[in-house]
Order: C-alpha cells, then sequence, then structure tokens
C-alpha cells in the first residue's frame, strides 16, 4: 500500500485539516474544523474530490438564498408578515406568516401564495359564498322580479326584497317563502282562475279537465268539504296534517255527485289508503264507506 498523503493544515472549502484521525471503514480519516466552528471527522477521499466542503451550514446558506423572500408582500387580502418556523418538505414547503384584511392571522405555505391559490384566511370565500346563497337580487321567482333588499327583517331575521309582479304591482317578500315557492305572485294569481291563469292550458276540452279534476269548481268543493270537517279525519279523529277528500260514490262513474258537498267526506291519509287497498280505486259506494266506518268503531271498542 502506498503511503497516504499529510493533509494536516490544508483547507478544503470552509474545512481546515487538523490532524489525522483513527480510520473508519478503511478510509483515512481526518480532523478538521469548520470556519462555523464545529469539528468532525471526514474521509481524505472526500475532501480530496470536493464531496465534503463543509459541516453542512455552506447547504443551509445556500438554501436560503435561493428563498424567495416574502415578507411584506401582499397576496389579495393577505400581507406576509415573517417566515414561519413550521416547515413543510422540501424548498416549496416553507410557511410564512400573515395577517388578513379581517384581522386574522395565520401561516400558509409560499407556493400556495405565489400560485393566487390563497388569497385570504377564508373570509374571502365565506363572502363570496353568502352573495350566491343569500343575494336574489334579478332573480325570477314565478311572477316576481327581485329588485333589492328591503332593509326589513322578520322576528326570525328572515329578510324581505322588493319584487316586481307582472301585473305591475311592487310588494316585500321574504326571502325563504320566495325560495320555497311558497310566494309566486303579490297575491294576483290567486284571484286568477280558469283562463285567466297563467297555467291554464287552452288545448284540453272540458271532458279533460274534469277527467283530471283541474277545474275551479272542484277546488272549491275541496274546501268547502275540508272547512265542514273542520280539518279532522272523520274515522280516526285526528286534527290536520295529510288529507283527502274522499268520494262516497266515486268521482268517475257518479258524474252528477262529483262535486256534491253532501258526497265528499274528510279522510287523513292513512284512513284513505285503508279504504281503498279494502275496496279498490273504482266503483267505489257509499255502502262501502259505511261498512269501513263500522270496522273501524268495532275495532276501536275492542282495543279500549
Amino acid at each position: 500500500m502506498g503511503k497516504s498523503v499529510d493533509l494536516v493544515g490544508k483547507t478544503f472549502g470552509r474545512w481546515t485539516v487538523l490532524r489525522r484521525a483513527p480510520n473508519k471503514g478503511g478510509q483515512a480519516m481526518w480532523a478538521c474544523l469548520c470556519n462555523c466552528g464545529i469539528e468532525r471527522g471526514v474521509a481524505g477521499s472526500s475532501l480530496r474530490r470536493g464531496i465534503s466542503k463543509s459541516c453542512g451550514c455552506l447547504c443551509k446558506e445556500l438554501a436560503h438564498e435561493r428563498i424567495d423572500d416574502l415578507t411584506g408582500r401582499v397576496f389579495g387580502r393577505l400581507t406576509v408578515v415573517r417566515r414561519s418556523r413550521k416547515r413543510g418538505r422540501g424548498r416549496k414547503g416553507i410557511y410564512w406568516i400573515y395577517s388578513c384584511e379581517c384581522g386574522k392571522k395565520s401561516t400558509v405555505l409560499g407556493d400556495r401564495l405565489r400560485s393566487g391559490h390563497t388569497k385570504s384566511c377564508g373570509c374571502l370565500r365565506s363572502e363570496l359564498l353568502h352573495k350566491r346563497t343569500h343575494d336574489l337580487t334579478g332573480c325570477v321567482f314565478g311572477m316576481l322580479t327581485v329588485m333589492r333588499d328591503s332593509g326589513r327583517k322578520s322576528k326570525t331575521h328572515h329578510v324581505y326584497w322588493e319584487c316586481l309582479c307582472k301585473c305591475g304591482k311592487t310588494s316585500m317578500i321574504l326571502g325563504d317563502n320566495l325560495k320555497r315557492g311558497k310566494t309566486i305572485s303579490c297575491g294576483c294569481l290567486l284571484k286568477r282562475r280558469g283562463p285567466n291563469h297563467p297555467s291554464w292550458d287552452v288545448h284540453k276540452t272540458k271532458t279533460e279537465r274534469e277527467q283530471d279534476r283541474k277545474y275551479s269548481k272542484y277546488a272549491q268543493w275541496r274546501t268547502d268539504v275540508f272547512k265542514r270537517d273542520d280539518h279532522t279525519c272523520q274515522i280516526c279523529d285526528v286534527h290536520g296534517g295529510v288529507l283527502r277528500v274522499h268520494h262516497l260514490d266515486a268521482y268517475h262513474w257518479a258524474k252528477s255527485k262529483r262535486i256534491l258537498l253532501s258526497n265528499g267526506i274528510t279522510l287523513c291519509k292513512s284512513c284513505h289508503d285503508a279504504f281503498h287497498s279494502i275496496y279498490g280505486r273504482r266503483h267505489n259506494k257509499r255502502s262501502q264507506y259505511v261498512l269501513f266506518e263500522a270496522m273501524h268503531k268495532r275495532k276501536a271498542t275492542a282495543s279500549a
């Protein structure tokens, strides 16, 4: 084996060789002092080939110089205050402390700022979402076009909107009623029946309207039956809820009795479905209802 070259006193990058150190893994080792004051054992081959130039401080300084300093820069609503100690992976994983226009402070990756992905602490997105969800200006609901926010609110903090109806009248409508489809006109639509109603189909014959049960006299008949029975099921005595008007003599065959008040009875959905599950949905007669009512009374008495 050849004699190793003496490196004592020589300089390699930031390393200064102090003395020979014990061999390690068959390699000649040298005790070296870095310019930053750290002493460490370094392989002679790494020194001569330029592989090792410092204890690592040189790499850190070069990496720091390559980092784009964002301090003081503005991105949307965010102003960068300083670099954070928090680190992600790689050079792009540098976190910065920011101050938002709303007053909130937090940290964000510098890469998200430079790319424009992050423009606020989240307040900007919330405002835009609120505007898209709640600003009804220009929206059309039935015959109503929303003009502006009236500035009024209900007791439950719902906003009243100033709306222009197609009839020319302006009215204040709750936004909740507009979005749910509860209010579609200033009230004029309720007064318009028959051919004057916007949904009137001019191509339907009178027979077809009667078959579909879509005519004003039939609607009035249902209202009158509900009012007479106090919106209460005449079988189980349940008040309100989902109610049906049942024809004692069926609609399709007892044509002369279709809108007779005496031919209608108020039933809840459950009782109405139970009746038709027994007797079917056609050819129903008053006598069937009498039997159904008696059967229910017997069950009620037995359970009591």
